[in-house]
């Protein structure tokens, strides 16, 4: 009968390097070295990893944040090509590409990491945190706040629910040319991105006291601007939760800190990356690595949330 392999794990502290194979080797394919310089017990480990989850979870946050300014972005980037193709008369660019389809596309991207910013932060304040911090309550109220004193916030805030229901939000597209009041020589020029007025108040998910806002604007709808004032809104939201998260976990930053003062390693050298390890061997002497796995450590974040808190200065 065969004998039964008895796997022997081990926990470490250290660092990957990453280098190309050879000085002709693509980027894509490097190598990594790895250092395990320093063991670390069960428990070690796990306060570690779990101090590490913390940080990164805050960090996730942020990252869903930047997500959604940066769909908004593409979409004032799209808009910003045609129109310089507008501007060229570059006619053959502008006959290649559906100009509505793609600028639905991005708008409906806008909207869509939106609503899962939303439901996201939601979900996560409920479960992840300590729930006598009051912190979903705090969200909800700024979001309140926001969308109580801000149309465009409220507009674009049920257009996720128009989307929903009719598909494609925008309702025409049109370039504009026009001389300059203040010099006849110099012509402006714009693309009208408009939402048809009519299309919202027919749409049942607004509600009835923004349907009366909506009556008082003109027929169509320049959407862009409400987007640019939108995203006012939605940035103080997320720094004022940002500034109520940011102390549940600087005793975690810390003790990643603190962890990595026993590592010695180039810090300015961003090719080393400080990470903890699993190791799984046959016995405790064995050479022979069965599994080796790591976990990078959130080290940049971990000193911009102290440095924040110790020395304000925003993260987000």
């Amino acid at each position: 009968m065969a004998r039964e392999l008895k796997i022997m794990t081990k926990h470490g502290l250290g660092t990957i390097t990453s280098r190309s194979k050879d000085v002709l080797s693509p980027p894509e394919s490097p190598v990594a070295d790895i250092n395990v310089a320093i063991g670390l017990s069960k428990d070690e480990y796990d306060e570690l990893n779990n101090a590490m989850k913390k940080v990164l979870g805050l960090i996730q946050y942020t990252k869903l944040f930047n997500t959604v300014k940066r769909n908004l972005e593409d979409l004032i980037n799209t808009i910003g090509s045609y129109l310089q193709a507008f501007i060229r008369k570059d006619a053959n660019f502008l006959s290649r590409r559906d100009i509505s389809l793609n600028i639905n596309k991005d708008l409906l991207n806008v909207l869509a990491s939106f609503r899962f910013y939303l439901d996201y932060m939601d979900n996560h304040l409920k479960n992840d945190f300590d729930q006598t911090l009051g912190l979903p309550n705090k969200f909800q109220n700024y979001c309140s706040e926001e969308y109580d004193k801000n149309f465009s916030y409220r507009l674009i805030y049920h257009l996720r629910y128009f989307a929903q229901h009719k598909g494609f939000v925008v309702g025409s597209i049109s370039f504009q040319s026009n001389a300059s009041q203040e010099n006849r020589l110099q012509i402006n020029y714009a693309l009208e991105i408009n939402i048809h007025r009519n299309d919202l108040l027919e749409d049942k998910s607004f509600k009835k006291e923004l349907k009366t806002e909506l009556e008082k604007l003109p027929a169509k709808i320049q959407v862009i601007e409400h987007f640019r004032e939108w995203i006012k809104s939605l940035t103080k939201i997320h720094t004022q939760i940002s500034e109520d998260l940011l102390p549940t976990v600087l005793d975690d930053a810390k003790m990643i800190k603190n962890y990595l003062t026993r590592l010695t390693y180039d810090e300015k050298d961003e090719r080393i990356v400080p990470a903890i390890f699993t190791i799984d061997r046959a016995d405790e002497n064995s050479k022979k690595i069965f599994h080796l796995s790591h976990i990078p450590l959130p080290v940049r974040e971990s000193q911009q949330i102290i440095e924040h808190l110790e020395k304000p200065a925003s993260i987000v």
